[in-house]
């Protein structure tokens, strides 16, 4: 049949089948060399449709062209639809950072936006505080505390169970304080101003803390966070660290040299899920494992994006940080054929909170 004939019996326009021609996925089974015409046999209507079903999948007219030229091999045709379904889920997860990243980035300047409002620059005045005290919940007001309403333990009290006020206002994990005001500080900078007050109440002191920190969004409310006092020691950095072992003699693992990209952030290696990321915005982006035990860290400082060697190292399955003296055990876990790499996040949350490492996911660059 005729060019006009075999597009009216595919639901198409000639103009495609003349491209399908020129690029060789469906040629005519019969050219007129005189006329030019293109005649076309019923069994092509088949492969017609079998190309429009694998364009819907997702595959350019070139690898459609190499699957029916494969066809009468059934191994390599499937080698090529395992490669698609692996280019797609890469895809669905370069989407779903791109949208962190965006969805971030706007709460971020929001945030950024709001703190440029306050002082940042207070001054030191001492209190009574100095001292460890034990993190009892958060309320609504401070008039449920004490009408017996029960607080909610869920972050300060199960996952922060004390804190520590130490001399001068010095700071510890990612908390300072001034008379009246508990900060938290991250990179140097201080993130929030939660203020306090002080009460007696039975024998005991107390402090209630107007809580700001981890309220993303400006004008979400705040809680009111109650602690009671345990001591008046003066405590050191020091004394409150927890480090771990951090000499050890490099044993080489050829699994892990080369370059891993950043995924994901996790609590537990159980918890993550390539298909159903965190929305999280990662500060470790990137790391590379070099031979011999150097190690480069790439981290993601807002507008700023580090990258260095410096105090860090590794050995077989354990990365060093020489800085923080803690030793951060990974693991390559192969999932769905691709390789990932579940390395423990130890910060204050483990050296100063006394918690379980969380765990950053990566997943190696080509």
């Amino acid at each position: 049949m005729q060019i006009g004939e075999f597009a009216k019996i595919c639901n198409t326009n000639i103009s495609l089948l003349r491209h399908y021609d020129k690029v060789g996925v469906l040629v005519p089974s019969y050219t007129d060399k005189f006329t030019g015409y293109r005649h076309y046999s019923e069994d092509q209507v088949a492969v017609f449709k079998r190309i429009g079903t694998l364009k819907q999948a997702g595959f350019s007219l070139q690898e459609i062209k190499h699957m029916l030229e494969s066809s009468q091999n059934g191994e390599a045709v499937f080698g090529l639809f395992e490669k698609k379904k692996e280019d797609i889920k890469r895809t669905l997860l370069n989407l779903d950072s791109a949208k962190r990243t965006f969805v971030e980035s706007e709460v971020r300047n929001i945030v950024q936006e709001d703190i440029l409002n306050e002082n940042r620059e207070i001054p030191f005045e001492n209190d009574d505080i100095v001292g460890k005290w034990q993190v009892l919940g958060e309320y609504a007001v401070k008039e449920d505390f004490y009408g017996g309403v029960c607080a909610n333990t869920k972050r300060y009290g199960e996952y922060i169970k004390e804190l520590y006020f130490l001399p001068y206002g010095k700071q510890y994990w990612c908390y300072s304080w001034t008379k009246g005001k508990l900060l938290t500080k991250f990179g140097g900078k201080t993130a929030s101003v939660n203020e306090y007050t002080l009460e007696e109440h039975n024998g005991d002191k107390y402090m209630f803390v107007d809580m700001k920190a981890g309220r993303i969004r400006p004008g979400e409310k705040s809680a009111i966070v109650v602690l009671r006092r345990i001591d008046n020691t003066e405590y050191t950095l020091d004394a409150l660290a927890r480090h771990d072992n951090i000499d050890l003699p490099f044993i080489n693992d050829e699994a892990v040299v080369g370059k891993w990209k950043a995924l994901d952030f996790c609590r537990t290696k159980e918890e993550f899920n390539v298909l159903k990321l965190h929305n999280t915005q990662l500060f470790w982006t990137g790391v590379e494992f070099q031979p011999g035990g150097d190690l480069i860290r790439i981290y993601n400082y807002g507008k700023r994006v580090l990258c260095g060697r410096k105090n860090a190292s590794w050995t077989k399955g354990v990365v060093i940080d020489k800085k923080e003296k803690v030793s951060c055990a990974y693991e390559i876990c192969k999932i769905d054929n691709a390789e990932y790499l579940f390395v423990e996040w130890k910060t204050g949350d483990y050296i100063y909170g006394g918690m379980e490492p969380q765990y950053y996911v990566f997943i190696r660059e080509k």
